[in-house]
């Protein structure tokens, strides 16, 4: 068994007081990979947090920019998910390469995310696409359903609590978003996630990826 690699979100605006706080919630867990904002270059606090992050060997992704991320250095992409998501993943990879992470977005559609995978995303984010708990429900059955039949890596998107962390790493999810909201929250939430997914590890056979690819 093993237990889900932390994936964090940073704040959009970034600035540079988030910047502390951000390298904090990197060394308080195991994180995987830091997704910053492409709406806007990535300006000065950017680049320091993309700097702080590679230098604990955390993936940085750039949201829905492969020309930033390759001016920045960063490891990689993630597409949101949204019209033409096969097309941009192909124009994400005819510019960043095959060696860069591009990761997508998918939506309720099962189809949809099997045609991502097939097209060789390293991963698939899952999220929860309204705030019913119906909406968590499907997300938690989508994961369940992807972890059990195939081998690309599965995020569970923007979770809420620890509560959900834990029950979507029961579910399967190999890694655990985190927003902005939830590591700012009082308490250490980074670290005290951490302690409660060390001890609800997923059930499924895959082993544990160094970051989401």
């Amino acid at each position: 068994m093993t237990t889900p690699r932390l994936y964090l979100i940073a704040p959009h605006p970034l600035m540079a007081r988030d910047v502390d706080a951000c390298a904090h919630a990197l060394e308080a867990g195991d994180v995987a990979a830091l997704l910053l904002s492409g709406a806007v270059p990535v300006g000065e606090a950017g680049r320091d947090l993309l700097a702080r992050a590679q230098a604990h060997n955390v993936a940085v992704l750039i949201a829905d920019d492969p020309a930033e991320a390759r001016r920045l250095g960063a490891d990689g992409v993630h597409l949101a998910h949204g019209p033409g998501l096969a097309e941009r993943y192909d124009g994400a990879r005819a510019v960043l390469g095959s060696d860069a992470i591009v990761g997508v977005g998918v939506g309720e559609t099962r189809h949809e995310a099997m045609v991502l995978g097939e097209k060789g995303a390293d991963y698939l984010a899952f999220a929860a696409l309204g705030g019913r708990e119906g909406d968590r429900a499907a997300r938690r059955a989508r994961i369940a359903w992807w972890a059990e039949l195939f081998e690309v890596p599965c995020v569970a998107w923007d979770v809420a609590d620890i509560a959900e962390a834990v029950e979507l790493a029961r579910a399967g999810a190999d890694f655990i978003a985190l927003g902005a909201a939830f590591q700012a929250a009082a308490g250490g939430p980074v670290a005290a996630l951490e302690a409660a997914l060390r001890s609800a590890p997923r059930s499924q056979g895959r082993g544990k990826t160094d970051a989401p690819r």
